[in-house]
């Protein structure tokens, strides 16, 4: 379930001078009840899992937005925003049962941490952000040169905290008492044992709450730059800029319990120089050809940096994250032809590098008879990729036809990573491909698009390359997400003027997503393979 609403309004007091307040309100919700069947190795038994969830998040935001020509300055632009965010996510009672089969009486209730367990989380973050910008025309013309200057700052917090409990079997229990006695699964069976009656004589209740289940995390960005944006000769333009960057990003873990101590935490403390430059010419008049070398930052994702331990299933890998990692530095450069023979065709071809310093990989530790997944930065990785971009409208065919255009889009990507003494010695395949990298993604879409009407249609068909979704070591084998092929489709009408009514479908092909630890798939190596379906939505839009 999702809503949700979106509303602006501006003012001019003046012309050329303009307020905009804008507002956004989120909801949704995400309502699963997942079963596993299968066989556990470890138990040399067949198991049954089910799993019930509900997961609540909302999203605040509110921005003030201000534009003020200065004719005294030059004809100068002073921009400026204010905003302010909270959002929250609630998890109010994950539960979790898993049955073993015995053939001689039925399916056992197991005694394991992941069975009758209950699982609470709440986390809410708030943000607030600032943003100052000042462009100074240079000279006149249809497009002049200007100048840029400008400020911001981004702050947020956030605050997590989770416990867990489980039902577990009373000391003495007669064995019998747990069984469900069927050797076909019956859904019925949960219901049947956790019962008021069964509380305090067959299960008691147990807190599993972990010492590194609550953290508080925050990050601050403030940053200045500069920019040129120069007209070096008809058709030809050079941008160029500066950014200094300084950054803080923390996170403490802490016992719920005893929130004054500290468990883990991470200091990421980085003041960067983030240069940027492009140069655009227009070498036809309905053609460019740009080039950019550009440096940017990424900082690791909050759950890649708390020690907070999760598992998705039973007998699946717990994933847990890693307080020590560093921030990645990338290098970006990257070369662009495009041709536009209509104003709604386009035929574009790019090839692009990028050096990232520290990448960040999902890697599997051994520990414990399956292994924990955790985060670690590799020492640099480098891609190099072309890219192939068609918009062509079927107009050529019958001018009725105008409408419907094909976009499609090849990505080819050929990555390496590197990796430092220490690092070879510890993963299992030291020549490789930077994980979450796909050697080839293919994107293909049927687009309509009729103004007069007001419809909009469009059918996406998208497939990415087999790719490493963690990273073995000690012996382990990388694990890898094999390609899949999903079928969306999205469509919109008007309905009266400003009112557009949204249909939305996707995953329509039912793709599986299949993982298996080793790069070919077979029925020896398959860690995970399950559909998540189809989902559909609809929703409306007024623009006033």
């Amino acid at each position: 379930m999702r809503w949700g609403a979106l509303g602006s309004v501006a003012y001019e007091p003046a012309p050329e001078q303009r307020l905009t307040l804008t507002g956004l309100y989120s909801r949704s919700a995400d309502d699963e009840a997942t079963e596993i069947d299968g066989f556990h190795e470890e138990k040399g038994a067949e198991l049954h899992e089910t799993r019930l969830a509900f997961a609540s998040r909302a999203l605040v935001f509110g921005q003030l937005r201000g534009s003020h020509a200065i004719a005294a300055a030059g004809d100068a632009t002073l921009a400026w925003a204010l905003s302010l965010g909270r959002a929250g996510r609630y998890e109010p009672d994950t539960r979790g049962t898993v049955y073993t089969l015995d053939p001689a009486f039925g399916y056992a209730f197991e005694s394991d941490a992941a069975s009758g367990s209950h699982f609470y989380s709440d986390q809410h973050e708030q943000s607030y952000g600032g943003q100052l910008d000042w462009t100074q025309p240079l000279g006149g013309g249809d497009a002049p040169s200007r100048l840029k200057a400008g400020m911001l700052f981004d702050l947020r917090e956030r605050v997590f905290d989770a416990r867990r409990f489980r039902f577990r079997p009373m000391p003495g229990s007669p064995p019998l008492s747990l069984v469900c006695p069927t050797t076909s699964w019956d859904a019925t069976c949960p219901d049947q044992l956790f019962t008021s009656a069964n509380i305090g004589s067959l299960l008691e209740l147990e807190e599993n709450t972990r010492s590194s289940d609550g953290y508080a995390a925050g990050l601050r960005v403030v940053a200045g730059y500069v920019m040129a944006d120069l007209a070096l000769a008809p058709g030809l333009r050079l941008l160029v800029g500066q950014r200094l960057e300084a950054s803080r990003q923390t996170i403490r873990s802490f016992d719920p319990f005893t929130p004054d101590v500290t468990v883990a935490e991470s200091d990421l403390a980085s003041t960067d120089w983030l240069p940027a430059a492009s140069l655009l010419w227009n070498a036809l008049p309905n053609a460019n050809l740009r080039a950019s070398v550009t440096r940017t930052v990424a900082r690791p994702q909050l759950r890649e940096l708390a020690p907070f331990a999760f598992s998705d299933y039973y007998g699946g890998r717990e994933v847990q994250g890693n307080p020590d990692l560093a921030l990645t530095r990338v290098v970006n450069a990257d070369l662009r032809f495009e041709w536009f023979p209509t104003l709604r065709e386009v035929a574009a071809v790019s090839v692009f590098y990028k050096h990232l310093r520290d990448p960040i990989e999902e890697v599997i530790q051994a520990a414990g008879a399956r292994g924990i997944v955790t985060f670690a930065n590799a020492e640099a990785a480098r891609l190099l990729g072309l890219e192939l971009e068609l918009r062509k409208s079927f107009g050529f065919v019958i001018p009725e036809l105008a409408p419907l255009s094909l976009v499609s889009n090849l990505t080819l990507v050929h990555s390496e990573v590197a990796l430092g003494a220490g690092e070879s010695a510890f993963v299992t395949h030291t020549s490789r491909p930077l994980a979450n990298q796909a050697p080839f993604v293919v994107n293909v879409a049927l687009d309509w698009s009729d103004d007069d009407r007001g419809t909009r249609a469009r059918l996406a068909y998208n497939v990415a390359g087999r790719s490493i979704a963690q990273v073995g070591t000690q012996g382990l084998p990388d694990v890898y997400e094999q390609p899949r092929h999903e079928l969306d489709l999205a469509l919109t009408q008007r309905v009266v003027e400003g009112l557009d009514l949204r249909v939305s479908a996707t995953n329509l092909a039912l793709a599986q997503v299949e993982r298996t630890q080793g790069p070919v798939p077979s029925e020896d190596n398959v860690i995970s393979r399950y559909r998540t379906g189809a989902t559909f939505s609809i929703g409306a839009g007024y623009t006033y």
